[in-house]
């Protein structure tokens, strides 16, 4: 997520983009929910969190959890991503 609220949730495997849609604007999307997405609130109109849902997507889908301090602290954090 940026400073002007554009979000965004991919999960790809294996090189092959499995899902991904916007969690703020959830409603729009139109591809298939996967079984993890079970009960998380994506795109309801009293969801303010809509990223902290994506945690816990990447959660269930990944194994890793992360901490509150991981998630504030950027030290050392390095990221790439390539989209074609």
């Amino acid at each position: 997520e940026n400073v002007e609220a554009l979000s965004s949730f991919l999960y790809a495997k294996h090189g092959a983009i499995v899902r991904e849609f916007d969690p703020l604007l959830f409603y729009k999307e139109s591809t298939k929910p996967l079984p993890q997405e079970r009960g998380i609130g994506f795109g309801r109109d009293d969801d303010i969190y809509p990223m902290a849902q994506s945690f816990v997507l990447m959660q269930r889908l990944t194994g890793v959890r992360l901490t509150k301090t991981q998630v504030l602290d950027p030290t050392g954090r390095i990221a790439v991503g390539l989209r074609y």
